[in-house]
């Protein structure tokens, strides 16, 4: 009697689930709707970095001027860091400002 009652329960809830979001929003209306805003990273097209020259490990070069070396060490390859050559500097701190470097994705 438990194991139909939990069956019941799982298949209702799965028929949920596939209708519905986070949001709320039926799938039917996500596909035609366009007010929604796609993730800032999912759809962005971020320029790929190339490897070293020398073949040094966790290290790639920028796609930016000036094509500084950026070390890389604890990143994988896909993911998507930042040239802090390329940051807007604060001119009173003289600190380059969070969030201003432009990114590239891990080759």
């Amino acid at each position: 009697m438990k194991i139909r009652s939990l069956i019941g329960i799982t298949a209702l809830a799965c028929c949920i689930n596939s209708c519905t979001d986070v949001t709320g929003l039926t799938s039917a209306s996500r596909s035609t709707s366009a007010e929604v805003p796609a993730p800032r990273f999912s759809t962005e097209k971020v320029p790929l970095g190339y490897p070293h020259p020398a073949g040094k490990a966790h290290m790639v070069v920028s796609p930016y001027r000036p094509y500084n070396v950026i070390n890389v060490k604890g990143f994988y390859s896909g993911n998507i860091v930042g040239d802090p050559s390329t940051g807007k500097i604060d001119a009173a701190s003289g600190m380059v400002i969070p969030g201003t470097a432009k990114r590239f994705r891990i080759p």
